[in-house]
């Protein structure tokens, strides 16, 4: 920094002298109106480097003061009205650099890296207008101005105006049959259109022009998205032609034949894939997955025990193991392997449940108990999801006083757990204890508002029981508006509605929470309800009949029978 002072004190000097040897004197610029012409290059020229000195040293301010002075002394200086805006641009100020770079084009309107700048800062202030404005005048100029009507469609294409973005790029690809990135943008705008069958067009017009793997990866999404699945794999063996070590295209192509059920083809792939990789346990691993769906459990056991031969840290594999053994009825096995699962490890948790799970479906529920008690005890290794575990086997046993307990000793090591305080009180409603369930479930939203089960429940509790009905609706259209797909939710909300004499909407909501869960019994119930409140009999009858035909308990098919029993009489 001390050099360049020294050398703009020797500058500013130079300047000096020159200017009295030639006589001249400086008009100071009225502000900084490029307008006025009096220029004093040498004195231009100090603050300059003074400014590009002060920018390096990180001092804004000081930079910008000093290129504000070299406009003074020369107001016709583009590359210093260049420098500023580039400037303020680094300082956030981007609608002064905007009324710089609109001086720069007034002096200069072909100067097309300036009119390019400027767009960009009118759209990134959301002036998106503005910047297309300007593109619309250069082609004014120059209708046939290529780039200038992509940069147009890109900008449009970015600020989501798909419609024009399109008529750009066909008024484009028309005037340059040519033009890659042309039909490149048009294959994306018809994606976001949803004019597929354009987009697989332009995707193989753009592929045809100019073939590259990033491009090729892209049709190829494109053509699995809309399961058109012979060209893709085309692609993919045009990549792997091209170099047969891309794993990202052998495994693709491996995923694609598994969409198709064509499995052999699969693992052949993966077996070559397993060739070319770094690590070929992880491909080892996706085999054996694939292996395990066909019920090829020996050939699938082979090659587990070969690859945890090979790393018998490998924890997925040894849990996919466990899990084949279990499949196949060798329970001992599953169980050594499970029990290796360390505190700690990626699978850990699920290794003692599902043990836990094997003990309880082989009814030693004492040894399920112990096996979780002795997790529970340590802080290392216990888990709120074993204390669940733990009070469903005690349920099993109709051991409720001990289940509860469990759950009050969970409560003490995770106070503030939500999805603990629902499992809660989920417990008491099954126990008969609704008051209490209704209690914990409030106590759930105290600590997550937005629960959609915890609303769920509070809201169809309060419909059943035919109280605080508006708050339950509004409990229940919160909870629709984050689990919208759910038919369970929907039928709560249908409930609702019923129960508040809202007849019509009661069976809009039913009927799509029957079309999400058709073999619900209870949503097929509802339904025949609500149809028997609109006088619509026979279609109350077809909707309580598939009710009966789905309902396990015998109270709830005694229940449904006397209503079929009262509309055929």
């Amino acid at each position: 920094m001390k050099k360049i002072l020294w050398f703009l004190l020797f500058l500013a000097c130079f300047c000096v002298s020159c200017s009295v040897g030639a006589g001249t004197k400086v008009k100071l610029a009225e502000g900084l109106d490029p307008s006025v012409e009096a220029v004093d290059q040498e004195c231009a020229v100090f603050y300059f480097l003074w400014g590009q000195s002060a920018e390096l040293e990180g001092l804004y301010e000081e930079s910008r003061e000093a290129y504000e002075k070299a406009l003074v002394c020369d107001p016709t200086g583009e590359y210093i009205m260049r420098k500023l805006a580039m400037l303020l641009i680094n300082m956030d100020k981007r609608r002064e650099a905007a009324a710089w770079m609109n001086r720069l084009i007034e002096r200069n309107p072909k100067d097309e890296d300036a009119r390019s700048l400027l767009v960009n800062l009118y759209a990134s202030m959301g002036e998106v207008d503005r910047a297309a404005e300007i593109y619309l005048e250069m082609l004014k100029v120059d209708p046939n101005n290529y780039n200038v009507m992509l940069l147009l469609g890109a900008l449009y294409a970015r600020n989501q105006d798909f419609v024009k973005a399109r008529t750009i790029m066909e008024d484009l690809v028309k005037k340059d049959e040519k033009s890659f990135v042309g039909y490149h943008y048009l294959a994306k705008i018809y994606r976001d259109l949803q004019l597929y069958s354009k987009a697989g067009k332009a995707y193989e017009k753009a592929l045809e022009l100019n073939w590259s793997v990033m491009l090729a990866f892209e049709a190829a999404d494109f053509l699995e998205e809309q399961k058109i699945y012979e060209p893709a794999i085309d692609l993919y063996k045009k990549i792997l032609q091209e170099d047969e070590t891309d794993e990202k295209a052998r495994g693709r192509l491996a995923r694609l034949y598994l969409k198709m059920d064509k499995v052999d083809l699969a693992l052949t792939e993966l077996k070559e894939l397993r060739l070319y990789v770094e690590d070929e346990l992880p491909v080892d691993l996706a085999v054996s997955r694939i292996l395990m769906e066909e019920k090829r459990f020996d050939q699938a056991i082979e090659l587990l025990l070969t690859v945890l031969k090979k790393d018998p840290e490998f924890v997925e594999a040894r849990a996919l193991l466990a899990l084949i053994y279990y499949e196949t009825g060798d329970n001992d096995k599953a169980m050594k392997l499970l029990h290796q699962a360390k505190p700690g490890s990626a699978n850990y948790e699920e290794s003692v449940l599902f043990l836990a799970r094997i003990l309880q479906e082989s009814k030693d529920f004492e040894g399920a108990a112990q096996l979780l008690e002795n997790k529970i005890a340590d802080k290392l290794t216990r888990k709120k999801s074993f204390y669940v575990m733990l009070a469903t086997i005690y349920m099993e046993q109709k051991k409720p006083a001990q289940a509860e307990q469990v759950f009050l000793r969970a409560m003490d090591v995770f106070p503030q757990d939500a999805k603990l305080i629902f499992e809660y009180a989920l417990f008491l409603e099954e126990k008969g204890d609704q008051k209490k369930a209704i209690e914990y479930m409030a106590k759930v939203l105290e600590i997550n508002p937005r629960d959609p089960y915890a609303l769920n429940y509070l809201g169809y509790v309060w419909a059943e029981n035919g109280e605080n009905l508006e708050q339950a609706l509004e409990y229940i259209k919160a909870a629709i508006a984050i689990r919208s797909e759910d038919g369970f939710v929907r039928d709560s909300l249908g409930w609702v509605y019923f129960k508040l004499g809202k007849i019509e909407q009661a069976i809009v909501e039913l009927q799509k929470a029957r079309e999400m869960e058709p073999e619900d019994p209870t949503i097929n119930e509802h339904l025949g309800d609500a149809f028997v409140k609109a006088g619509q009999y026979k279609k109350a009858l077809v909707a309580y009949e598939k009710a009966l035909s789905l309902a396990g308990n015998k109270t709830d098919r005694a229940k449904i029978k006397s209503k079929i029993e009262a509309l055929n009489k």
